[in-house]
C-alpha cells in the first residue's frame, strides 16, 4: 500500500471517528491481489451494533476512494480495543501494518500487532 493511500484512509476514517475518541487503523494483507483487511480499533459508538459501525466508516471512506483504490479493500472490520485485544492473540497476520491514529491513541502498543506495534 502506497504512503498517499494510507495519508487518503486515515484522514477520511479521523473524519468518520468523532473527536474525541481515539482509533487506530490496520491494514491486514490477505495474500492475494495485493488486497488488504482494513481493521479499524475504536471505542467510539458503543451503543451501535457492528453492521452500523462499518456502515458509518465504509460510507465515510469509499467515496472518496477510486475504484482501484476500493478494489485493494477486501473488507473493512470496525472493533472496540477489547475486542482486538480478544481476537488477536489469536491471529498470525504477518504483514500488518498501522496506517493511522489520532494522536495519544494508541492501545497498549506492546500489544498491537503480532511481532510489530508500529
Amino acid at each position: 500500500m502506497n504512503a498517499s493511500l494510507k495519508k487518503k484512509i486515515d484522514a477520511l476514517i479521523a473524519k468518520a471517528i468523532p473527536a474525541p475518541h481515539h482509533y487506530e487503523i490496520l491494514a491486514v494483507p490477505t495474500g492475494f491481489d495485493g488486497s488488504f483487511v482494513l481493521r479499524v480499533i475504536t471505542p467510539a459508538w458503543p451503543k451501535i451494533d457492528k453492521v452500523r459501525k462499518i456502515t458509518r466508516v465504509e460510507t465515510s471512506l469509499l467515496p472518496s476512494l477510486t475504484s482501484e483504490e476500493r478494489k485493494r479493500i477486501f473488507r473493512t472490520s470496525v472493533l472496540k480495543p477489547s475486542e482486538w485485544l480478544a481476537m488477536k492473540e489469536h491471529l498470525v497476520e504477518s504483514g500488518t501494518r498501522r496506517i493511522g491514529e489520532r494522536k495519544g491513541s494508541r492501545i497498549e502498543p506492546s500489544r498491537m500487532t503480532p511481532e510489530r506495534a508500529s
